[in-house]
């Protein structure tokens, strides 16, 4: 029981949300800007260290 409200939480102060938007917004600009060949698994990577900066960012911001 403890250990699910533990989970619970860090999800809900990560924002979700906000995470999901700042990956998707990472990979529709990568597509958009590169031009011919690109790496999926790279564009992929962008957007996941993306989204994991947005919820360390909002997880700060709520300690502080």
């Amino acid at each position: 029981m403890k250990f699910t409200n533990t989970i619970s939480s860090l999800i809900q102060i990560c924002r979700p949300v906000n995470v999901l938007i700042t990956f998707a917004s990472i990979v529709v600009a990568a597509v958009i800007c590169i031009e011919g060949d690109y790496s999926i698994f790279r564009i992929a990577l962008a957007g996941i260290s993306g989204a994991l900066i947005a919820a360390g960012g909002n997880v700060i911001n709520d300690i502080y």
